[in-house]
């Protein structure tokens, strides 16, 4: 098969657009790094990292730091974190899990005595909580991949600072806040640290995380066993057990991430995707390539390069790759990715 030539010049029509240019929004460009994330300040954080001589790998952490705080409803330091990370010196790419197990007395005999006859257990129940990943992963990001000029400390220090400070809450972090206000008062009494006078904080409040700082702070000066031993492990540990979870304080100090190699599919012989290999997800937009690649070779569809960019045909291609690909991977892999994760 011939490689794929991309026409980019189809993405700049100015008779399909009411503008001259594809988008409201000029291209970002940079002289010395970008940064890109859901979250102003979390994107300022990540770009003072870099202003300090950090490299791309800490400036991901510190970004993903902050994210936590300015949109805690997203994944932060209690969930889990994957990393892809090119190499510029070898030109390699390489990959890290960083999500945890289950706990080790979480077995199907104890979830069906619990009542749980599905194929999953509910989200509000706290067996479902896996051990933190996102911890060691900051900490072993900055370790393997980061510049080697700046301290988790330092990394770490805009988190902080805007935990203790206080952020404005945006529009669609306010709506999904309150849309989850009665799960949060009922998952922890703690709950109220994650409120604002005990209710969700509506577009444009100060909220203050003033103990989500504090365990930054345990991790940057402790390191993982900051996290994963004392203070932060017994919280952890006393409000699942306290709801019925089996999570116990060994499978927290155990915790190790997983360097693995990255799986990857080159498209037309012109593009090479990479994404981290199961449990992630990356593997559906493999998939999905796949898919379109096996389609163009038998005839089905045209290339892509040949469709009009963002013409009716063009996303209808892919938007039938994507569903396909999702909907296989649940049935082809979820029992190899169980495995995996339950292993230890």
């Amino acid at each position: 098969m011939s490689p794929i030539k991309i026409d980019w010049s189809k993405v700049d029509n100015p008779e399909l657009v009411l503008q001259r240019f594809p988008s409201r929004r000029s291209v970002v460009y940079g002289t010395k790094g970008i940064v890109s994330a859901s979250q102003p300040l979390a994107t300022e954080a990540g770009l003072e990292i870099l202003r300090k001589g950090g490299n791309a790998a800490d400036a991901a952490v510190a970004t993903s730091a902050a994210l936590n705080v300015t949109e805690p409803s997203c994944c932060g330091i209690g969930g889990d974190a994957f990393c892809l990370f090119y190499d510029a010196k070898t030109k390699a790419v390489k990959a890290m899990n960083g999500s945890g197990h289950s706990p080790k007395k979480l077995t199907l005999e104890h979830v069906r005595q619990r009542g749980n006859t599905g194929s999953s257990l509910p989200a509000t129940d706290l067996n479902s909580v896996t051990v933190p990943g996102a911890a060691a992963a900051w900490v072993d990001t900055i370790e393997h991949f980061g510049s080697g000029k700046l301290s988790v400390a330092e990394i770490l220090e805009p988190a902080i600072r805007l935990a203790e400070e206080g952020v404005p809450v945006s529009e669609i972090n306010s709506f999904a806040w309150q849309r989850s206000e009665q799960l949060i008062k009922n998952a922890s009494p703690n709950g109220d640290e994650m409120l604002l006078n005990g209710k969700a904080p509506l577009p444009g409040q100060i909220i203050k995380l003033p103990n989500l700082g504090k365990t930054f702070r345990e991790l940057a000066t402790k390191g993982k066993d900051g996290f994963y031993k004392g203070r932060v492990a017994e919280a952890i540990v006393e409000l699942i057990q306290s709801k019925g979870g089996v999570m116990e304080l060994d499978d927290l100090a155990e915790h190790e991430t997983t360097f693995v190699e990255p799986i990857k599919y080159s498209y037309g012989g012109e593009v090479t995707l990479y994404e981290c290999p199961p449990n992630g997800q990356g593997i559906t937009a493999l998939i999905a390539l796949g898919i379109l690649e096996s389609l163009q070779e038998q005839g089905k569809i045209k290339p892509l390069s040949e469709m009009q960019h963002n013409s009716p045909e063009y996303l209808h291609v892919l938007v039938e790759a994507l569903r396909l690909a999702f909907a296989g991977k649940p049935h082809y892999l979820l029992p190899q990715t169980s495995r995996l994760h339950s292993s230890r």
